[in-house]
C-alpha cells in the first residue's frame, strides 16, 4: 500500500495545502456537522486529525449504510450525511480501499498538552503527554493495487505527488539494527523545511519507532 510519511508543522502545511489546492483533480473532504461532509476544492488550514482527499477523475463516491448497496453521493460538492454508524466519526468513510481516496493524517503540533487541555480531555496525540516538544510523523496514504488494479492516471498522480515532495522536503532514511549491524532501510521519511529545521535543532521526534538520527546529522536541508 503506497505511503508517504512526512514531518510537517503548521508553517509547512501552507506549502502542502497550496500544492493540493492548486491541483484541480483533488478535493478535500471536510466536516460540516456531526457525520456531515462536503467536498471543497481548496483549504488554507486544517486542524490535526485524519482526512480524506478525493481524486475527482476517479468518479463518484459511495454512500454506504443505506438500503441500496450501490448508492452514490449525489453531489459531494453540496454535501452529504453518513448513513453508516462508525466508531470513528471524525473522518468520512468510503469503504475499505476506495481507489479514489487518498488519506491524509496531520500531526503538526509538537507542544506538550497543558494541564487545562488534559483536564478537559482535548487530547489528539498521546505522545504529547510529556513535558517536552516532540514532532510526530504525518503522512499520505493510498490503497494502490492492494485489492485491484488502480487506474493508470491515479498512479501517475501519486508519482507526481512523490516527485513534488522530493523537491520540497528533505529525505530522511531510517536506520535500524539488522543481524547485528546497522543498515539504512530502503524507504524514507520526508521533512518539510520548517519541521526539518526543528528536527536538526534537536527537537525530539516519533517516526513510528525508527531511528533517523544519522540522516538528521548529515542531511543538507532546504531550510528557509
Amino acid at each position: 500500500m503506497p505511503g508517504l510519511p512526512v514531518f510537517v508543522d503548521e508553517q509547512d502545511t501552507k506549502i502542502l495545502f497550496r500544492w493540493l489546492s492548486d491541483d484541480q483533480d483533488i478535493a478535500f473532504i471536510v466536516p460540516t456537522g456531526p457525520r456531515q461532509w462536503k467536498a471543497v476544492p481548496a483549504v488554507s488550514e486544517l486542524e490535526d486529525g485524519n482526512y480524506s482527499l478525493w481524486y475527482v477523475p476517479s468518479g463518484s463516491l459511495p454512500l454506504l449504510g443505506g438500503d441500496d448497496p450501490n448508492a452514490i453521493i449525489a453531489n459531494p460538492w453540496q454535501g452529504w450525511t453518513d448513513l453508516l454508524p462508525l466508531a470513528d466519526s471524525t473522518t468520512a468513510y468510503f469503504g475499505a480501499g476506495h481507489l479514489g481516496e487518498i488519506r491524509l493524517r496531520l500531526q503538526t503540533r509538537h507542544r506538550p498538552y497543558s494541564q487545562q487541555e488534559r483536564s478537559e480531555g482535548r487530547l489528539l496525540n498521546g505522545l504529547l503527554l510529556g513535558s517536552k516538544d516532540l514532532m510526530s510523523v504525518s503522512g499520505l496514504q493510498w490503497i494502490g493495487n492492494h485489492y485491484q488494479p488502480a487506474p493508470k492516471q491515479m498512479h501517475q498522480w501519486w508519482r507526481r505527488l512523490k516527485r513534488w515532495v522530493g523537491r520540497e522536503a528533505v529525505r530522511l532514511r531510517p536506520y535500524a539494527a539488522i543481524s547485528g549491524t546497522y543498515q539504512y532501510q530502503r524507504w524514507s521519511f520526508w521533512a518539510f523545511p520548517s519541521a526539518f529545521q526543528k528536527l536538526q535543532n534537536g527537537m525530539d521526534y516519533y517516526a513510528n519507532g525508527w531511528d533517523l538520527t544519522k540522516d538528521l546529522s548529515a542531511a543538507q536541508g532546504k531550510v528557509t
